[in-house]
């Protein structure tokens, strides 16, 4: 309905303004067992922030309208774990074995803030890199 009737009324009353409307599924490509794309890929969620941000660098004006259901579903693995957060999840007296198992194998440690500092001079490099902290980020691989 959206797709068919909605959307073009709706474009048709705005191209004189010079606004795009597009419409998006954001559930388009649910996969067999009633598993959702976000569950099966937790990156597509910055692919659809990363498309709003396009929108709003190259169209006159933007509005996001998100309509949902009475459910959301599963929520979609974290991307990006701080370093502290990661640790006191590891740390809480409720995580069990398994689920100390399951962080470490699916999100690598990394580095961040420490770019540029080769290019630093050796006072403003031990800045940076006392300002760096680690995070964890998921593996492509997790499943």
């Amino acid at each position: 309905m959206l797709l068919e009737l909605v959307g073009p009324e709706l474009q048709s009353i705005y191209d004189d303004r010079q606004i795009e409307i597009e419409i998006v599924d954001m559930h388009f490509g649910t996969g067999p067992l009633h598993i959702m794309q976000v569950e099966q890929d937790p990156y597509i969620l910055q692919d659809y922030l990363h498309e709003i941000e396009t929108c709003y660098n190259n169209s006159k004006s933007v509005f996001f309208l998100a309509l949902i259901g009475d459910r959301i579903g599963p929520m979609p693995l974290p991307t990006h774990i701080d370093d502290d957060i990661f640790t006191a999840i590891l740390e809480h007296t409720q995580t069990s074995d398994e689920e100390r198992n399951l962080l470490r194998k699916w999100y690598a440690q990394t580095a961040t803030g420490t770019q540029n500092i080769r290019s630093c001079s050796s006072s403003e490099a031990e800045g940076k890199a006392a300002n760096a902290h680690s995070k964890y980020v998921l593996k492509q691989d997790y499943r």
